[in-house]
């Protein structure tokens, strides 16, 4: 593969109106067989019954807890589901799904080597992909996709398209970014603008540790909940309709660089004392910024004081989601 100069990044302020980046953080699994819609319909909190060709959504895949296993997203492609997600949470995920698996007729593979996943922004981009895909994206949540892989109009990521490629594929888009004068951005700056936009994921750290609500997963159409049976649907379903759940995933941004891992510890600061207030699932140190994504009480307010647990002297403030994860519970119906 050819190699391309990363740039590194600042600060999301500074980013650059066209750009691209591989996204290696993410793997692939894909699904095909007679059976595997209705096998992924019993497994993923998404109706895949109801799912189209050309569209994709995130989902989750839970276990009969309703604890989560990873966060997806989900796109046909011909007579294959592909489920992209954090390569870190792939081989549970995996190995749960071929579990089940075997009782229906289906073929579940790990296809992180068959297609390689990129974000691209901008003019020259949708050049690109009108060029090899016939046409662009225009709706969120779109999909187009032809024998070089399929390209996404992401939802809640509206200006970024998700490209995953097959070999031929990333040859032609190898030969466009070389010929390309787009900024060429390391994966860490595809985290922090999913965090940015409240975007959250299960890595091998937090694996079966929240139920879907916990991560916001609801507010981003990842759960249809009207569907038939699937893994960890009665937890999750009365998570919703008797409002059991009582946290969510906020977004950080912290002044510097700072080393955080997922899974880190963050604290809630009470009067002169400090307590666990929260657990990170999602993180990306920029040059002079650090991005974090964890969960914490539902009802923090935006002037809420937090430290790292392993760094005391860092402190900052949740900021503003960019959508609502409070249902309208006056007009459920308790089940």
């Amino acid at each position: 593969m050819v190699q391309h100069n990363q740039t590194q990044l600042a600060s999301l302020d500074e980013l650059a109106s066209e750009f691209a980046i591989e996204l290696t953080q993410l793997g692939m699994i894909s699904v095909s067989g007679e059976q595997r819609n209705d096998y992924l319909h019993s497994q993923l909190t998404v109706d895949f019954k109801q799912l189209p060709s050309g569209a994709t959504r995130f989902s989750a895949h839970c276990d009969a807890k309703g604890k989560t296993w990873s966060v997806m997203r989900v796109s046909r492609f011909g007579d294959n589901v592909l489920l992209s997600l954090a390569a870190s949470a792939l081989p549970a995920s995996l190995s749960e799904l071929k579990k089940y698996g075997v009782f229906s007729k289906v073929n579940i593979i790990d296809a992180s080597e068959t297609f390689t996943q990129f974000a691209g922004r901008g003019e020259a981009v949708s050049t690109f992909i009108a060029t090899h895909f016939g046409d662009v994206p225009a709706e969120d949540g779109q999909v187009i996709e032809n024998k070089l892989g399929l390209v996404a109009r992401c939802a809640f990521f509206a200006d970024v398209f998700h490209l995953c490629l097959t070999d031929a594929g990333r040859e032609q888009w190898q030969l466009f970014l070389s010929e390309s004068e787009l900024t060429f951005y390391p994966a860490q700056v595809y985290d922090a603008l999913a965090i940015q936009r409240g975007i959250p994921w299960v890595t091998e750290d937090n694996i079966n540790q929240f139920v879907p609500q916990m991560i916001n997963l609801q507010a981003l159409n990842a759960i249809d909940f009207k569907k038939g049976c699937y893994m960890g649907q009665e937890v999750i379903a009365r998570t919703r309709y008797l409002g059991k759940n009582k946290r969510a995933a906020m977004i950080f941004k912290l002044e510097g660089h700072h080393t955080v891992n997922h899974s880190d510890t963050i604290e809630l600061q009470l009067g002169e004392n400090w307590r666990k207030g929260g657990v990170v699932i999602r993180c990306s140190a920029l040059v002079e910024e650090t991005w974090l994504l964890a969960v914490v009480a539902n009802d923090i307010e935006l002037t809420a004081t937090f430290r790292l647990a392993d760094n005391p002297d860092v402190t900052f403030s949740p900021q503003a989601l960019p959508y609502p994860i409070v249902d309208d519970s006056d007009k459920m119906v308790k089940r």
